[in-house]
């Protein structure tokens, strides 16, 4: 859609199937220094679940960059993160244990 500092996709709601590719492929949520987060994903996994952030349009996604099994996500600041990794582990069923240590 146009808006006023160009072009952008719209914001999707999180349907059932979005839901299920997190937690079928996402493996892990860590936080890495106060801008980044780390999520792992099954092999190949994780360009599918970067490009369902970047159109979900959450205000605490600033970029995304995607490898095979793994995808950096860049936010604003500390807040935005603990708000990120928080949402992503809900959405994916990850539980703390999994990701001792981390935000």
């Amino acid at each position: 859609m146009k808006g006023a500092g160009g072009y952008s996709l719209r914001p999707l709601n999180l349907s059932e199937e979005d839901r299920r590719t997190l937690s079928s492929y996402a493996r892990a949520v860590h936080a890495a220094g106060p801008n980044l987060t780390v999520v792992r994903t099954a092999t190949g996994a994780a360009q599918r679940i970067a490009l369902f952030l970047d159109r979900m349009g959450w205000k605490e996604v600033l970029a995304t960059l995607s490898g095979d099994d793994t995808i950096f996500i860049a936010t604003r600041n500390r807040s935005e993160q603990r708000a990120l990794v928080g949402r992503l582990r809900r959405e994916a069923g990850l539980s703390g244990s999994r990701n001792e240590g981390n935000a």
